[in-house]
């Protein structure tokens, strides 16, 4: 339904959607699957641990098996997705790309950065549950940051590019449409960072597990 709307914008001329190397729906939609994604990763870390609070407070478990038990479902998701994908690319008549084969990288690269950004957040949204508020009114905004449903204008590219999800995006939805293998600039960096985040943010929580489990 989402992707509906942008869909009319575009098609009312709303938006400046002109010179897309693909059609609009297709653009929009592939971009909203692989948005949806990283929200889906992120959202995941504080989602199963709020789900499994009065679990981890009572029962000496590894909070981490809550947490993969859901990235488990992030992943069914995803792959719904693209099944639902595949048969869009087939209506419009986009071929299949050789680039296809390296497509998962990008896939996994969204998924790793959201994940990470959510381990990161989850001991302070277990501690105030407010952060959860935050973390839908920042996505709103986040969305409207990142080249989902348009392609930024020259003026502000250099800008939409300082967001971490714009390279992962735009160079998974390349390597799903156009068949272009050169990854956007930034991708390599962004992956590595994520990587950091990710053990920063474990550690971060398993010093205050303890304090959680007092405070639940």
């Amino acid at each position: 339904m989402n992707g509906l709307v942008w869909i009319y914008l575009g098609k009312v001329r709303i938006l400046n959607v002109e010179g897309l190397p693909v059609p609009y729906p297709v653009f929009v939609l592939t971009g909203l699957f692989l948005w949806q994604g990283f929200v889906e990763a992120f959202n995941c870390p504080l989602q199963q641990l709020q789900g499994a609070r009065n679990t981890i407070a009572k029962v000496r478990i590894p909070h981490e098996a809550f947490v993969v038990s859901g990235f488990a479902g992030v992943l069914l998701n995803m792959a719904i997705r693209l099944v639902i994908l595949a048969g869009i690319l087939i209506w419009f008549g986009i071929p299949f790309h050789t680039t296809l084969l390296v497509a998962p990288i990008g896939l996994a690269s969204l998924l790793l950065l959201g994940f990470a950004l959510g381990w990161l957040v989850a001991p302070m949204g277990m501690l105030y549950s407010d952060v959860s508020n935050a973390i839908g009114m920042m996505m709103g905004l986040w969305f409207l940051v990142t080249p989902i449903v348009y392609t930024p204008p020259a003026s502000v590219a250099h800008l939409i590019a300082m967001n971490p999800v714009t390279p992962l995006l735009t160079t998974t939805r390349d390597w799903i449409l156009l068949g272009h293998l050169t990854p956007a600039p930034g991708f390599g960096l962004t992956v590595l960072v994520s990587i950091l985040i990710l053990g920063i943010g474990w550690v971060a929580y398993r010093l205050a597990q303890p304090h959680l489990i007092v405070r639940m």
